[in-house]
């Protein structure tokens, strides 16, 4: 009988998201193939997300396809395949490589593992690609509509600043830009070109003088993709 040796995994990697099987023909070989760290949803990047990793932890030897909704390659995923000596679990990382999302629509598409043990069938993951930047705050308004996100955020009719929370993660730092249309909703000019990384900025908000409410937007701009985000302000109280 083959002895496994295991290494140091947490029940997490061995057992969360994985394929796991003993040989039925009575031996003591054990067999385990998993995603690492767990994404129960699946891999969800942003339109400007170019870079990400996740690693396959397994037993046996496996090879790796990549499967595209819509037929188009948008993704790619290095290596495809690896070969793991009798008796070890190997931990091999992932590199994915994603195109920005022009399209202005969710982009779908999976992974699948298939190992050398054929009992265990296909290990998949889905992977999807949003049509919009990272947006903390202010909150989304419309969760249910994937293809029209809409930011939005209404402020007092006084004076004072607007916190804007939000990731880049394309590294073009020179092509990033953050804009208002309107006088009154003030980018600070150390914040026009934000670089990768996440940013929280107070942006300046002057005093609204009329009887009527009214409207802005600040449009932030990473790897070619533009999201808006709205604020409305109420208008001056009529004593």
């Amino acid at each position: 009988m083959k002895k496994i040796t295991l290494f140091l995994l947490s029940a997490t990697l061995l057992f969360g998201m994985g394929l796991t099987s003993c040989d039925p023909s009575g031996s003591s070989e054990y067999h385990t193939t998993s995603f690492a760290p767990l994404h129960p949803q699946g891999k969800i990047w942003y339109a400007d997300q170019q870079l990400d990793s996740l690693s396959v932890v397994s037993s046996d030897s496996w090879r790796l396809t990549p499967r595209y909704a819509d037929g188009l390659q948008w993704f790619l995923v290095s290596p495809d395949q690896k070969e793991v000596p009798a008796g070890y679990i190997v931990s091999t990382m992932l590199k994915f490589t994603v195109s920005p999302n022009t399209t202005g629509k969710v982009r779908n598409g999976d992974i699948g593992v298939s190992t050398s043990y054929a009992q265990n069938g296909t290990l998949r993951m889905p992977v999807c690609q949003l049509p919009y930047l990272h947006i903390l705050r202010p909150a989304r308004i419309n969760p249910s509509e994937p293809f029209q996100p809409y930011f939005g955020e209404t402020l007092a009719e006084t004076a004072g600043t607007a916190r804007l929370d939000f990731m880049v993660y394309d590294s073009d730092s020179a092509a990033h830009t953050l804009v208002s249309d309107a006088d009154w909703l003030i980018v600070p000019e150390k914040n026009a070109h934000p670089a990768a990384g996440r940013h929280q900025i107070d942006l300046g908000v002057l005093a609204n003088p009329t009887t009527q409410k009214r409207t802005a937007r600040v449009t932030l701009t990473s790897a070619g993709i533009s999201t808006v985000i709205t604020y409305e302000q109420k208008a001056k109280l009529n004593l």
